[in-house]
Parts: structure tokens; sequence; C-alpha cells
């Protein structure tokens, strides 16, 4: 294991809600300050591994941010587990010369990811879309097999 592998986090899917949900999990998933703790701290991992693989100063995302920041979690299925595979950090800001507050995208990480021998979901590939207006929300739906 060298300095940039990857070992994307199991999700549970009662974190999501969807208790009785067997062979599908929603992907992406909106990730609030009212989200169950273990979910908001998923994508604290993934935050940390952008900034280290960027050279970033800073974790662009932590589990205690309040309102003020949302994220979308991307999910994959491997071997009948969820894992986090990416995500897409929101902020809200507020200017002095615009009306109200909006919304504005501050990262985005996804990696292409594979099982390997151990079981374990291994990633590597990670991308920067920089600052871009949020416009509509959508939801997909992805298959993943129960245990």
């Amino acid at each position: 294991m060298n300095y940039f592998d990857i070992t994307c986090p199991v999700v549970e899917k009662r974190w999501l809600g969807f208790h009785g949900m067997t062979s599908y999990a929603p992907s992406p998933v909106l990730v609030t300050h009212q989200s169950p703790a273990p979910l908001r701290r998923r994508v604290e991992v993934l935050a940390r591994y952008f900034r280290r693989e960027f050279r970033y100063d800073f974790v662009n995302y932590s589990a205690s941010d309040g309102p003020d920041c949302e994220a979308w979690l991307w999910t994959s299925c491997a071997e009948g587990r969820l894992y986090a595979t990416g995500h897409a950090v929101f902020w809200r800001l507020h200017y002095i010369d615009r009306p109200g507050p909006e919304w504005e995208l501050g990262s985005v990480w996804h990696t292409r990811s594979s099982a390997d021998v151990g079981g374990s979901l291994t990633c590597g590939f990670a991308g920067r879309l920089g600052t871009h207006r949020f416009g509509s929300q959508r939801r997909g739906v992805s298959p993943c097999a129960s245990s």
C-alpha cells in the first residue's frame, strides 16, 4: 500500500433511511448537517483523500460543518456492500453585491473503482471542477445486491 492508495468507506443503508430496501440504494445522496454522523464522516474521509491528492492546505468538508455546507455522496456496490466512492461539496455563500445567499460548488471528487482481492473497494483517480453554480437536484438509483 502506498501513500495514494485509497480504501472507499462502507456506507450502511440504514444511514440513508432505506431500511427495507435491499436491492437498490440512492446515489447520489444528499448529506446535510442533519444527516447521521457516520454518513457525514464518510464524506469527510473522501474530502481528506481529495485534499491529499491535490495538496490542498485544508479539508473542504468537515462532519461538523453547519447548515451552510451540503454534500452529495456517490455510492457504488461491490460484493453486496455499499461504498462511498465520490462526493460534491456545496457552500452557501453570502455576497455583499447580490441579494440573498447562493449555493456554489466547492469541489467534486469521484473514483474509478474496482473490488480488490481482499474484498474492500479500492479507488484511484480524482477530479476537480472548480466553482460553478448548482442547478436542479436530480437523484438516480443504482443497483446494489444485498448480502
